[in-house]
């Protein structure tokens, strides 16, 4: 899964942060030509911006229906995807959810019983 904040800059879509008015883009060290240089940990590489250089800042999270909901995909393998949820106004225990941590619930479930699996895209 591709979930998190993206920016397109010089064609280019890369995984970004904000940061007030300027926007962080990570990439790797094929990049430090183009002026990305290393993160203090990790093997991440960065260029900060201004806000108006990038052509557009953008959350991207796929999202599928699952029993009548709509709820975040975090990871999949062959057969099942893993479902993420905040608290509801049901139980998700009752289908099965476990609670990871205070108001976080995950569950694997089956590709075949989820519909409508597609990438959720807000601008920011």
């Amino acid at each position: 899964m591709n979930n998190g904040n993206f920016a397109i800059y010089k064609g280019r879509e890369y995984k970004a942060s904000g940061r007030g008015n300027k926007i962080a883009l990570y990439s790797n060290a094929e990049d430090v030509k183009k002026g990305f240089t290393k993160c203090l940990l990790g093997d991440k590489y960065e260029l900060v911006l201004d806000r108006e250089e990038v052509d557009s800042y953008f959350s991207r999270n796929c999202i599928c229906n699952y029993k009548d909901d709509d709820f975040l995909i975090i990871s999949e393998n062959e057969k099942q995807y893993l479902l993420l949820s905040g608290p509801r106004n049901y139980l998700l225990k009752d289908l099965g959810f476990e609670e990871v941590s205070r108001g976080e619930y995950k569950k694997w479930v089956n590709k075949s019983d989820v519909i409508d699996v597609h990438d959720k895209i807000v601008d920011i």
